[in-house]
């Protein structure tokens, strides 16, 4: 049996400047075989 665990942004990685920050049109995707695949597009807010 095997198991993901998804645990989010460790503390103080967002807040480190090292990294850029997710922006509008930017896209995520996730896959996992024998799951599926996840895309997300990051879109600005309303």
């Amino acid at each position: 049996m095997q198991f993901l665990v998804l645990t989010g942004t460790p503390e103080g990685v967002a807040l480190s400047g090292r990294f850029p920050y997710l922006g509008e049109g930017d896209v995520v995707e996730l896959a996992i075989d024998g799951l599926g695949r996840q895309r997300q597009e990051v879109v600005s807010g309303e």
